[in-house]
């Protein structure tokens, strides 16, 4: 987790430069309410709180990131509820308690300085109310914010936030904004469930060429205060530009109320996707599999791809039991391995420390990857999540989050089921003449021509020696897919060829009866 200062400097649109942080207050003086809407939070409250008197009065209300206390406040001097705003610049906090004072709701309004990431590992109580408005970086990411603060709610209680986002087709990188689906798919990570939303349209709501103008004027002050740090300012000003921009003209956002769901008489795997009660318990068992037999000879391709340079960081997505990410550390090269299982990683660890090999293994979700701009080389491969996907959409999201995740100029290989080998071959014969005893066993292949998309069963025995039997849906993809997909993400060079188990090689043309395809993007 961040830094208390950089994470405010990225919830108030800096960049995560944290040497601006001490002169917000300042450049921010002639802003009481800063990011959302109140009157939309009272409806909200009004309408999934009070409605039907769900709720013992007065209503308890968390404000996280509460800036200068107005959304508190005048939810307090509507509603009369108890609120408590925390925030982590002092300066503001000293406002919000001299406005609760003028509203005639300081009894009903506390206000403090703090972390609230801080604040949420110590409380032992609930609230009604949790506002969490425009503060998503003040946590790694949403489902890390909601997580723990689905503790302190309610029962029956909301957490309503405001955020920006861009729409799911939108190529655009951007520091924090996610897409829409790719933050719905944290809520639903978290246990929380979207229950209704008001679209907000940024040009409408404020004068932002008015703020700007603000903004400029009192940075343009601090310029000459501080020369040393015009750089800083002039930075500032451009980021809070380039921010409106987005926000006007190429992104969506809306005030969204969760609530937890819990879902009653209903078997547990029933919530769980295919691909993750298979990893549950199958680390051992995974590491016998014959697929996993090609490892050293496809780290060998590896170091030649990237030129033996040892100083690369490399992510390793979807890393398993950490096969790759294991024999290149040996090697000396730097890898983060994420995965989404637990299992998998925990055996990864397991078979790290035997080796003596320290490795940041994480538990991660790639549709929504915490890293930007950190790596000089992806890997993913064996079907490292991509193509497991029960969607397309959250394929894509797969190769946008990677793609987030690397600088300029980095190479990204992976692997994918070529969807020119069930074209021409059965794929029930494929599977079964490669299973081996003990190893896992894929039948009743069906692949549907419409989408590419392979349903199957798949027989296993797990860890503990119990037999399961999953029903698997896996995506193939042809290569003109994946050419298109990564040249709109911005790849300039991608090559394709056929891979085959622990001979990786730039000399294998890709094939129809290739099973897999091997990628190479930059």
């Amino acid at each position: 987790m961040k830094p208390l200062d950089e994470s405010i400097a990225a919830a108030m649109d800096a960049q995560q430069d944290k040497a601006i942080v001490p002169f917000l207050p300042y450049i921010f003086q002639d802003f009481w309410e800063l990011g959302t809407p109140p009157e939309i939070v009272i409806g909200c409250i009004r309408k999934h709180c009070l409605a039907g008197a769900r709720h013992a009065l007065p209503l308890r209300v968390l404000d996280l990131g509460c800036g200068k206390g107005a959304v508190s406040i005048k939810i307090a001097a509507a509603l009369k509820c108890s609120c408590n705003g925390i925030d982590g610049i002092p300066e503001f906090i000293k406002v919000a308690k001299a406005k609760a004072v003028e509203y005639g709701v300081d009894t009903l309004c506390r206000f403090e300085v703090g972390d609230v990431r801080q604040k949420v590992e110590e409380w032992d109580t609930t609230f009604d109310v949790i506002l969490f408005g425009a503060t998503g970086p003040i946590f790694d990411d949403y489902y890390t914010a909601l997580t723990a603060l689905s503790k302190h709610l309610a029962d029956e209680g909301v957490i309503i936030i405001e955020e920006a986002y861009t729409d799911d087709t939108d190529t655009v990188q951007h520091p924090t904004l996610l897409s829409r689906s790719a933050l719905l798919m944290q809520f639903g990570k978290a246990g929380m469930q979207l229950v209704d939303e008001t679209v907000i349209r940024y040009s409408e709501i404020a004068d932002n060429a008015k703020e700007m103008e603000n903004i400029a004027k009192r940075c343009n002050e601090l310029k000459l205060q501080y020369p040393e740090k015009a750089s800083l300012f002039d930075n500032y000003v451009q980021n809070q530009a380039s921010e409106y921009d987005v926000l006007e003209n190429r992104a969506g956002g809306a005030v969204m109320v969760l609530k937890s769901f819990k879902i009653k008489n209903m078997d547990a795997e029933m919530k769980k996707q295919w691909y993750e009660s298979l990893f549950e318990n199958y680390g051992k068992k995974y590491d016998s599999e014959n697929f996993t037999h090609g490892t050293v000879g496809e780290c060998d391709f590896i170091e030649k791809e990237i030129r033996y340079d040892k100083s690369l960081k490399i992510l390793d997505v979807g890393c398993g039991t950490g096969r790759h990410a294991i024999e290149l550390t040996k090697r000396g090269y730097r890898v983060t391995g994420i995965d989404l299982s637990e299992s998998q990683l925990k055996r990864a660890r397991e078979k790290a420390a035997d080796a003596r090999l320290v490795i940041d293994f994480q538990c991660q979700d790639a549709r929504c990857l915490p890293f930007d701009s950190e790596f000089d080389v992806a890997i993913m491969l064996c079907e490292g999540g991509f193509s497991l996907m029960e969607t397309d959409e959250m394929d894509y999201e797969i190769l946008k989050n990677v793609t987030k995740s690397l600088k300029p100029q980095a190479k990204f290989i992976f692997t994918a089921p070529n969807g020119l080998f069930p074209l021409y071959h059965s794929v029930d014969d494929f599977h079964a003449s490669v299973v081996e005893e003990g190893n896992s066993v894929c039948r009743n292949n069906n692949f549907d021509l419409m989408t590419f998309r392979e349903q199957s069963v798949v027989d296993f025995e797990d860890d503990s020696g119990k037999k399961m039997t999953l029903n698997c849906n896996e995506r193939y993809y042809v290569p003109s897919e994946i050419t298109w997909l990564l040249k709109s993400l911005g790849y300039t060079t991608i090559d394709i060829f056929g891979a085959r188990l622990g001979e990786f090689s730039r000399e294998h043309a890709l094939r129809t009866d290739d099973y897999e395809m091997l990628v190479i993007a930059k």
